[in-house]
């Protein structure tokens, strides 16, 4: 687990797992480095680690909401590291455009979401 400013971070692990069109964040470098990196993009989701006997040859691979399938247990060598961000106090605003109801603008507003257009 880490920390960073007042959110912490924990790691879940799949060996000989790995996820569809990662980005590659960088070769030569140690895991702690890779979740690093991981961590200081909000839209990264994971880490696919591919550790070597030459520090050169490794590689950290981050999945996000441009990935695709995972494959468990079929990529040998490979340990996946799923991210879970706790950061108590923080809000997160992302714009989307959806269809609802008038009974489920209802419930959103309750529950503190802002609607910017209602049609």
């Amino acid at each position: 687990m880490g920390i960073a400013g007042s959110c912490t971070y924990s790691w879940t692990s799949q060996f000989n797992t790995n996820v569809n069109d990662g980005r590659l964040a960088s070769t030569g470098i140690t895991l702690t480095t890779c979740q690093q990196a991981c961590i200081a993009d909000d839209s990264c989701t994971g880490v696919d680690w591919i550790p070597a006997e030459s520090a050169n040859a490794r590689s950290c691979w981050m999945s996000g909401p441009w990935s695709g399938t995972t494959n468990v247990g079929t990529a040998v060598g490979v340990t996946h590291y799923t991210i879970t961000r706790n950061c108590p106090g923080q809000t997160y605003s992302k714009m989307i455009k959806i269809t609802i109801s008038q009974a489920e603008a209802l419930v959103l507003d309750t529950l503190g979401v802002v609607l910017l257009s209602v049609t």
